[in-house]
């Protein structure tokens, strides 16, 4: 599990990216919480293509 993380900013409003601190399995790695109440039908696939 994650016990630190590092605030990055927010990849769509309400939606935070997290960097993994070095106890977690895939340190460093970017981490989104998306919670279920943000975003459109389309958010996440949205967010998706924007990383691609």
């Amino acid at each position: 599990g994650i016990k630190r993380a590092k605030v990055l900013g927010q990849i769509i409003p309400g939606v935070p990216v997290w960097e993994q601190g070095p106890e977690s399995k895939f340190p460093e790695v970017p981490y989104i919480v998306f919670p279920g109440n943000v975003g459109g039908d389309d958010a996440i696939s949205n967010i998706i293509n924007s990383l691609a």
